[in-house]
């Protein structure tokens, strides 16, 4: 690995802090991702698997009990299918002892889709895999571990920066600008301090992201970034014309989930997220994404209900394009929330919409509002533009596949969740 020394002390400062190897995992993740065969990740998924689920089997009580509920036996299992589904709902309903103690290395809280926090243990082995897993997507666009970043976050991401954390950004060169509060003089603060400090990327949710790059196009500002990531929120295909227009980069949007160990990124052809074989074993049932967290010896993620979806119904093995052979789901749909149900039942996916309006540069973001009798297209979009455009565009193709009552207006306000994401479908009768 041919790292500026720089980037390698950095990494090594905070691997001594916490007590992880991701410098060296790291090393591992670029040359993995040319390296090896199908079959042979394949074998690697399996032998692997077989390991972590027989270590839980063995020495977490609370793990065989729940798989005595489900009335599993066979312990000489050959399809991994045999092996019952977990969901949120275990760990939560087993808060204190879901865990092996002793394997427990860090603890952190994701609150997902559901606002509702959910206790994560990790292994060493297990949260020493969790950056390398974002490193290997910034060096898509050239952006190496610990080079100058700006990080446009929510909670998930900001967490109310404490000392620590802070003595963090720094050592990790993180710049972090809360996606609570974008306002145009802290826009345009944070479009100087990309050019003054000479920031290489940028991170964070796409909402987020999109808020500031439709700040410099209403005042024609111009950067020149390596990349733009995106994370935590269906994919938005405004952000990468804008990107390509203002920042002249590309945009490489992210998948990631620490409970269940996953990590996905796009590459430049943009032909779906490449996964992390060595951490992370994904498989797909009925469109619903299954994980199973290969490394994690202190709780048992084994195929773990994280809550996504993809509009595809398999794996793809086949080496990419861009000569990678990391496994790959074809695209993120979203989460079970970005789901709803029509009068006669039918569900509805923000999938839809994003198809429907793909390539439409009118359009600058939109929210779908549901009530359980009518739903509301909001349509961002300047000034100028007649709401009788889309209506004519738009009203008879939404009409062909909503069957519910349903209106589009423009520029009415774009709503937020408690936790600083914009989701594109949301319950009107809650929000």
């Amino acid at each position: 690995m041919n790292l500026p020394l720089n980037s390698k002390i950095r990494i090594r400062i905070l691997d001594y802090a916490r007590k992880t190897t991701q410098l060296s995992v790291y090393d591992q993740y670029l040359e993995n991702q040319y390296k090896y065969s199908k079959e042979e990740i394949e074998l690697y998924q399996k032998n692997k698997f077989q390991l972590i689920f027989r270590h839980h089997y063995e020495n977490n009580e609370i793990y065989r009990k729940f798989l005595k509920e489900q009335r599993f036996t066979n312990t000489a299992f050959t399809d991994i299918k045999e092996i019952p589904v977990i969901t949120r709902d275990y760990f939560k309903n087993n808060p204190d002892n879901h865990m092996i103690k002793s394997f427990v290395h860090k603890t952190k809280y994701s609150g997902g889709s559901t606002g509702i926090p959910l206790t994560v243990h990790l292994s060493r082995e297990s949260i020493s895999n969790f950056w390398p897993g974002i490193w290997r997507a910034f060096n898509v666009c050239g952006v190496e571990p610990c080079d100058k970043i700006m990080m446009l976050a929510g909670p998930s991401l900001y967490n109310n920066r404490s000392f620590k954390r802070r003595i963090y950004d720094l050592v990790a060169n993180f710049t972090v600008v809360s996606a609570f509060d974008l306002t145009p003089p802290v826009l345009l603060n944070a479009y100087n301090t990309l050019i003054n400090n000479k920031i290489k990327a940028i991170y964070g949710y796409t909402s987020a992201v999109l808020v500031f790059l439709n700040y410099l196009e209403e005042n024609n500002l111009k950067l020149n970034l390596k990349g733009i990531f995106t994370t935590s929120e269906t994919f938005i295909p405004r952000v990468r014309q804008l990107a390509r227009k203002y920042c002249n980069c590309d945009v490489i949007d992210t998948y990631g989930a620490n409970d269940g160990g996953v990590s996905g990124f796009e590459c430049n052809y943009h032909t779906g997220y490449h996964l992390n074989f060595e951490r992370c074993l994904v498989e797909i049932v009925d469109h619903e994404i299954i994980i199973t967290d290969l490394l994690n010896t202190a709780s048992p993620f084994i195929r773990y209900k994280v809550g996504d979806f993809t509009s595809g119904d398999h794996i793809i093995t086949d080496k990419c394009e861009c000569g990678r052979v990391l496994f790959r789901i074809q695209s993120i749909a979203g989460r079970i929330h970005d789901f709803f149900p029509d009068i006669n039942g039918n569900k509805i996916h923000s999938e839809f919409f994003n198809r429907v309006f793909d390539g439409d540069e009118l359009i600058k973001q939109y929210q779908i509002k549901y009530f359980p009798d009518e739903c509301i297209v909001n349509i961002l979009c300047d000034k100028g533009t007649s709401l009788a455009h889309f209506q004519e565009k738009y009203m008879p193709v939404i009409g062909k596949r909503v069957k519910m009552p349903f209106k589009i207006v423009t520029n009415a306000e774009i709503l937020s969740l408690s936790n600083g994401k914009v989701p594109i479908v949301i319950n009107g009768a809650i929000s």
